[in-house]
């Protein structure tokens, strides 16, 4: 499908670290490969352009229990703080992203794929529920309302129990 599109780079979420014969062809028609990933690698690592997953040989990163809606929320703020750092913001005169916004998601994601919650995955949460029973209409909050709960009440049994196995249904049809 890549293939017939023909972009200039892949970018995954949440997979990708054991898809060694994907990324190989991938490359083989030109097309760059970013992975992003927290589950565990095989034997041998796709030779993707980019590999970010902390539980990848070597890694240094202290939390391997990100899911990898976090391994991609860490990576975003990586590139916005070297698009800051670049000044390509203010030179281009872009608004530079709020990704707290996306806090609502990363709880959401965190809490849906089951992932331990060390100290690095309870702040994330803690901030995105935070999120969630602040806002008045927004991604999550939508979610609640369909759910018949009150997003002002969250928690992240909610999150686990009534909102994640709702969006999780559909990649299990």
């Amino acid at each position: 499908m890549a293939a017939a599109q023909m972009p200039d780079l892949i970018v995954t979420v949440d997979n990708g670290i054991s898809s060694v014969e994907g990324v190989s062809a991938a490359q083989a028609l030109g097309i760059s490969v970013l992975i992003t990933d927290h589950h565990l690698p095989g034997d041998s690592l796709p030779t993707a352009d980019v590999i970010v997953n902390p539980n990848q040989p070597e890694c240094q990163f202290p939390s391997k229990s990100l899911a990898g809606v976090g391994v991609m929320f860490y990576v975003l703020s990586a590139v916005r703080a070297a698009l800051r750092e670049r000044g390509w913001f203010s030179a281009e005169g872009i608004e530079e992203p709020n990704l707290g916004d996306a806090l609502d998601l990363v709880a959401l994601g965190t809490v849906a794929d089951v992932v331990p919650l060390d100290r690095n995955n309870r702040i994330l949460v803690a901030a995105g529920l935070a999120r969630i029973r602040a806002a008045a209409h927004g991604r999550a909050s939508s979610a609640f309302e369909v759910a018949g709960r009150d997003h002002r009440q969250a928690s992240a049994g909610d999150l686990g129990f009534i909102v994640g196995p709702r969006l999780n249904a559909a990649g299990r049809l």
